[in-house]
């Protein structure tokens, strides 16, 4: 268990600054949230959710309002939801789009069999058949609470570690003094390289990178 309040302590003794004064408590408690922010970016299962979402009518669906990225789509749960069935598939959109030049436009199913990602916009998904507003459930990496200065991080505390380089690295980054830019270029790289992802900014975990491979000249997996 770690406190924000203890980042907040480790952070000011290595600053030199335990008495809060050069860097304040609530830039380094803001700072620790965006080091988590920072983390779930990097690495979408941090905060990874399975839920039960409703779909919308049509093939175009959007992750709910806490979502931040799809990480898979797992199976069908029913009209009214709560009644597993069958697992969907991801299907690349290439291959649809040749296969059925026309499946945003097919007959509709309470079973969805396949859904289609682009990384490039990960809040976003489809799905074939098109849907008739039925229930599916999702894994999805979800937006973190912000923390105010007594509380706990939670499923972040394994982070602890990575957050202090993150702080560091901002309050460094901060502070004009001569030498201290190299600092903050340092901790940033400790940061990256703590939670294993330096220069990794995107697509770690993707339902794209679960997708079976397939025969490019006829669209069939193998």
């Amino acid at each position: 268990m770690a406190l924000v309040s203890s980042i907040v302590a480790r952070v000011s003794e290595l600053l030199n600054d335990s008495d809060l004064v050069r860097w304040t408590e609530p830039e380094l408690v803001y700072w620790v949230n965006e080091g988590i922010k920072q983390i779930v970016i990097l690495l979408p299962e941090a905060s990874a959710v399975t839920k039960e979402i409703q779909l919308v009518t049509g093939t175009k669906q959007s992750l709910p309002s806490d979502g931040v990225r799809l990480i898979d789509v797992l199976r069908n749960t029913g009209v009214d939801g709560g009644v597993p069935s069958e697992p969907i598939r991801i299907v690349e959109r290439d291959v649809i789009d040749t296969l059925k030049p026309t499946w945003h436009k097919d007959r509709s199913s309470l079973v969805a069999k396949h859904f289609i990602f682009d990384g490039r916009n990960p809040k976003t998904f489809y799905v074939y058949p098109p849907s008739r507003a039925q229930y599916i459930e999702v894994v999805y990496s979800k937006t973190p609470t912000v923390l105010i200065e007594s509380d706990d991080l939670g499923d972040f505390n394994i982070y602890s570690a990575s957050i202090i380089n993150y702080v560091m690295h901002r309050a460094f980054a901060k502070d004009t003094e001569e030498g201290n830019q190299a600092r903050s270029s340092g901790y940033q790289q400790s940061f990256y390289t703590s939670i294993g992802l330096y220069d990794q900014a995107d697509g770690k975990v993707s339902p794209s990178n679960f997708a079976p491979p397939r025969n490019r000249q006829t669209g069939d997996h193998y």
